[in-house]
């Protein structure tokens, strides 16, 4: 990646007009919040996106937008071949939506006192720069070459007016309370905790075996956060051919088999039935089996059992494996999720509460954890109709996954509830967002028992709701 690093070495003199977003913006400015961005704690773990960005930044500040496009940033970033455009353009794609993702989480985080904020616009992959609100009441002060923006001097503070003694005293306990921050998070290092300890020794054997198998397993672990929400087709597409990308890469690499399994089950549940259904679900087992050979007694290869043998219609195999899966990894958010699923759609609301407990500590590269829709969906049949609403409200508040059933069992909630245009407003979005969903098909088809369907698509015509 020698060309993308030597962009971000060798700044041009002088100023930028009009690059990537602020006229008034200078080159020593942008490449101040790519820096940032980059040496930031949330972009360590993240090497391709690091990469990525630090790429169509360059280009972008150096007036190269015309070359960021999917296959030249496949080529450049990923090492993929150019003349595979459809792949290329899928994993591109996906990337660029967890980069757009992760540079929301780092200025709300991190990055919330950065003097510009880098953003990366839905629709195309050069970044546009923006200057933020800075904190106090004069202009941030120019940046140098040398230093950019490295904060108003103690000497400063000190010299400003009476008037602003409130204004100091409450800056000096922010950094108290940072201090502290730090204080605790050094004597309480999270690299000795067994789950971050554990990761790094498999990462240090994986990098001594090949680099190649450490890629691997950091592309893996990226298109695993990326499966929820399950009942999304699209998602469930793409994220496939990031697990295909990781087994070119690695054809040992058994999580990537038995996410490429869950996927392509999904995609089989999703299909309903035919030829396509047919070959989703074989490829399905192929992955499954490879998953199992290379790791039988993975958490992630009896999830991936325990996924497929539900889509297969073998309810009790899809229980067996999942809770296997869940003894063996108590905290894996990904397997706890699938558990939780299965749970649900197999009647056993306790089982998926359980699975889905607020209070249970939750660790694996998925941030939109599905369990609290799994736990509403569990309080709906339970006729605890309050608590499911409450719990999927405050679910969407907090950004979690949405998928056309989880619209579905919410104006189903409604219904229950009496909150008839609620109800309906829902159905009205879920025709908007997902035109032509088969909910009835879809319900039937997931759950185990048909009474258990019919409970939610009963309240759906009570809303007038037609299929």
């Amino acid at each position: 990646m020698g060309k993308v690093r030597k962009s971000m070495r060798d700044p041009a003199s002088g100023t930028s007009e009009n690059v990537g977003g602020d006229p008034r913006l200078r080159e020593v400015e942008m490449r101040d919040a790519i820096s940032r961005v980059l040496k930031s704690d949330l972009f360590s773990s993240t090497p391709r996106l690091r990469e990525f960005l630090d790429f169509v930044a360059g280009e972008t500040i150096l007036g190269n937008t015309d070359k960021l496009r999917a296959k030249s940033i496949a080529h450049f970033v990923y090492d993929r071949d150019p003349v595979d455009e459809r792949s290329s353009a899928n994993l591109v794609r996906v990337e660029a939506r967890r980069l757009r993702r992760l540079l929301e989480d780092y200025y709300e985080t991190e990055g919330q006192s950065d003097p510009v904020r880098v953003h990366i616009d839905k629709g195309g992959y050069a970044p546009r720069f923006e200057r933020q609100r800075v904190q106090f009441e004069k202009s941030a002060p120019e940046p140098t070459e040398a230093s950019a923006y490295d904060g108003l001097a103690a000497a400063e503070i000190a010299r400003r007016p009476a008037k602003h003694l409130l204004r100091v005293t409450a800056i000096l306990g922010v950094i108290g309370l940072i201090a502290l921050t730090v204080l605790y998070l050094l004597l309480s290092d999270p690299t000795r905790t067994p789950a971050v300890k554990s990761e790094r020794l498999e990462r240090e054997a994986l990098m001594e075996r090949s680099p190649a198998a450490l890629e691997a397993a950091n592309l893996t672990a990226q298109a695993r956060g990326l499966i929820y929400p399950i009942f999304d087709a699209e998602r469930q597409r793409l994220t496939t051919e990031l697990f295909r990308a990781a087994i070119d890469i690695d054809p040992n690499a058994a999580g990537a088999y038995a996410g490429a399994a869950q996927t392509l089950a999904s995609q089989a549940l999703l299909s309903i039935d035919g030829p396509q259904h047919d070959a989703f679900l074989g490829e399905a087992n192929e992955m499954l089996a490879r998953a199992l050979k290379l790791n039988p007694s993975h958490a992630w290869s009896q999830s991936a059992a325990g996924w497929v043998a539900f889509v297969e219609g073998n309810f009790e195999n899809a229980m067996r494996y999942s809770e296997r899966a869940a003894s063996l990894a108590p905290n894996d958010g990904n397997v706890l999720d699938f558990f939780g699923v299965v749970a649900v759609l197999s009647g056993a609301w306790e089982t998926a509460v359980h699975a889905a407990l607020q209070e249970r500590q939750r660790a694996g590269a998925n941030t939109r954890y599905a369990d609290q829709n799994i736990l509403a969906a569990a309080r709906f049949h339970m006729g605890e109709f309050e608590e499911a609403a409450r719990i999927i409200e405050d679910s969407n508040a907090r950004g979690g996954p949405l998928s056309a059933p989880g619209v579905v069992y919410l104006a189903a909630t409604y219904q229950a509830l009496g909150r008839e245009r609620d109800g309906q407003r829902m159905l009205a979005l879920l025709e908007e967002d997902w035109p032509g969903f088969p909910a009835e098909v879809v319900l039937k088809r997931l759950h185990r028992r048909e009474e258990n369907a019919l409970e939610v698509i009963n309240r759906l015509r009570a809303l007038g709701w037609k299929d």
